[in-house]
């Protein structure tokens, strides 16, 4: 009997600790905006700028890390980063990325009806802030 109150003690710390930690976590994003944090958006701007015309990549291009700055339009910008080797974690030596034929048979047939039915009603508008 002793035992089992013993383990239901720890269990009790176990979860308050967790709830500590989980409140840490939401809490710490709150914190750098709080103090200041800025969002500089020339990067992902000129990613933008450089990706807006593509083009067409060859089905069976591969692109590794020798020629990936070759086909850096084609790639997003954090594929960028992991290739370039900025953060820490890279994309390894020995990657191969291969090109092949686009693929849409992955939408629900209701999405695609309703797609039909309400495209319409939509329209794109940039905003004054550049959204």
């Amino acid at each position: 009997m002793g035992r089992k109150r013993m383990n239901n003690r720890f269990t009790v710390l176990g979860i308050g600790r967790m709830l500590v930690l989980g409140a840490l976590l939401v809490m710490l994003p709150a914190l750098g905006w709080a103090q200041g944090v800025s969002t500089d958006r020339s990067e992902i701007d000129q990613w933008i700028k450089a990706s807006a015309n593509q083009g067409d990549i060859p089905i069976g291009t591969k692109i590794t890390t020798k020629n990936w700055e070759q086909y850096k339009a084609f790639l997003p910008l954090g594929m960028q980063k992991l290739f370039a080797g900025v953060y820490y974690w890279k994309i390894p030596p020995d990657a191969v990325l291969e090109v092949g034929p686009a693929v849409h048979d992955f939408l629900l047939k209701s999405w695609i009806e309703r797609t039909e039915k309400y495209s319409g009603q939509v329209s794109v508008q940039v905003l004054p802030n550049g959204h």
